[in-house]
């Protein structure tokens, strides 16, 4: 077990650090004067996330956040920037270089029946990433592939049904053992829960957490849920317009926000109180 200075240590260290990045595409579907303008999805964001830390990226539909994710691992071509994870120049990566970077940088995605292929059997989903980048053999595949499916609270015997016959919450926790599959140092989660009824969604935020631990993850959990965002988070970054206009320490941010942006999120978000009956 680490030590309480070597956690501290660790966590010192950025594995991910992203600085002045810029991402623009020219608009060719607007109106005709508009045309050829430039859109700036992200617009010179700059944070780190340390070692086995998770920051919670925040911000309504459209401002970038999942341009960013995708950016990140090359998805996207930024305009101007820099990106460094695990020591690796992210934007000068080549060939082997950047296959290693996306080997350990794997995603989550919203919709948890989209990302899924519904012709494949749950085990080839799981074992596709291992096949990809040539893990093990089919023996020992079909072995991890048993022990992802225990661990994310499935059972082996799933291996040979298909994902229509699994419930949101499942296939979900489906796309998480096909994301740490490759044993990934970071993992992006991008709004994945969104899409899962609330009780199911406490059950796959308390999965991502325990995974976290045991398997020293570094998270950067994207989300428009200021209560998920809280919960699963230990800083948060809140993005408007392609721009970070704050991050702080979660409890800090929502006990005393800085921007008038996050005031105004906070604000909105609904409460109940007993009325008159």
């Amino acid at each position: 077990m680490m030590s309480l200075a070597h956690q501290s240590e660790a966590q010192a260290i950025a594995l991910l650090s992203v600085k002045d990045l810029h991402v623009s595409f020219s608009d060719q579907h607007g109106k005709q004067r508009d045309k050829g303008k430039l859109c700036r999805a992200v617009d010179g964001i700059s944070f780190e996330i340390p070692i086995g830390t998770t920051l919670g990226l925040v911000g309504e539909s459209g401002c970038g956040k999942t341009t960013l994710a995708r950016t990140i691992i090359r998805l996207e071509q930024p305009t101007s920037g820099h990106i460094n994870f695990d020591g690796r120049d992210v934007l000068s990566a080549r060939g082997a270089d950047l296959r290693q970077v996306r080997r350990h940088i794997q995603f989550i995605f919203q919709d948890p029946i989209g990302s899924l292929n519904p012709r494949m059997r749950i085990e080839d989903i799981i074992a596709e990433p291992l096949v990809i980048h040539k893990s093990g053999h089919q023996s020992s595949r079909r072995k991890e592939v048993a022990a992802l499916l225990q661990k994310v609270g499935l059972d082996p015997s799933d291996a040979n049904r298909y994902p229509h016959e699994f419930s949101g919450g499942q296939r979900q926790r489906i796309g998480i053992a096909r994301a740490i599959a490759l044993k990934p140092k970071m993992i992006i989660c991008d709004e994945p829960v969104s899409a899962l009824d609330v009780s199911v969604q406490a059950q796959i935020l308390n999965l991502l957490a325990d995974l976290k631990d045991e398997l020293n993850l570094t998270l950067l959990f994207i989300t428009h849920n200021l209560a998920v965002v809280r919960y699963i988070s230990d800083r948060i970054a809140v993005m408007k317009s392609g721009k970070i206009v704050e991050i702080a320490e979660a409890d800090a941010l929502f006990t005393k926000p800085q921007h008038p942006y996050t005031q105004a999120l906070l604000a909105a978000v609904p409460t109940i109180s007993a009325g008159n009956t």
